[in-house]
């Protein structure tokens, strides 16, 4: 029973330990991989930020945030979007100029 006990601690301490270096990292990604992941990053959080919008939206119309917390937060979260989108935009810019230098 102690040994079972100790052998489940040990593979967990194991596991722990292990962990991080099962997981990607940067350095180890090739460049075009990279990119996806950080697109795929920012689409998440212009997703985040949307529904932030609307969340918002919703809880000013149903009067449980007053108009200068309403109009302030609105103004953070579109600003966010905006930039998001922006960077989303420029990393598929970046995307498509490799591609228009090979034909």
């Amino acid at each position: 029973m102690v040994t079972a006990i100790g052998t489940v601690i040990f593979l967990t301490a194991l596991c722990y330990t292990l962990l991080p270096l099962m997981e990607k990292k940067e350095a180890w990604i090739r460049p075009e991989d990279a990119a996806a992941a950080q697109r795929e990053s920012l689409v998440r959080d212009k997703a985040i930020y949307l529904k932030a919008l609307q969340d918002i939206d919703f809880e000013h119309a149903s009067s449980k945030i007053n108009a200068d917390d309403y109009n302030e937060l609105k103004s953070h979260y579109r600003q966010k979007a905006s930039s998001i989108i922006e960077a989303i935009e420029e990393l598929d810019e970046q995307a498509r100029e490799p591609e228009s230098g090979n034909g």
